[in-house]
């Protein structure tokens, strides 16, 4: 789940932050950083900082799976 990606193959507008994925999922950052190392959630690393693809956040979001890991 976690993969190394090039700054080409990813957009700005198209990623998130760990802060932004918090926010989003109504958790805190810290449960965001357990999620990426226990591959429960899809990150990856660009120019050494977590990021997400905006789409598998909503689609993580979507499917409930977040009441599930807590």
């Amino acid at each position: 789940m976690c993969e190394r990606v090039t700054e080409s193959e990813v957009t700005d507008s198209g990623t998130l932050s760990i802060t932004e994925v918090a926010r989003q999922l109504g958790v805190k950052p810290a449960t965001i950083y357990t999620w990426i190392y226990r591959e429960k959630i899809p990150a990856f690393k660009l120019r050494g900082h977590w990021k997400f693809n905006r789409a598998s956040v909503q689609s993580f979001y979507g499917n409930g799976k977040t009441k599930k890991l807590q």
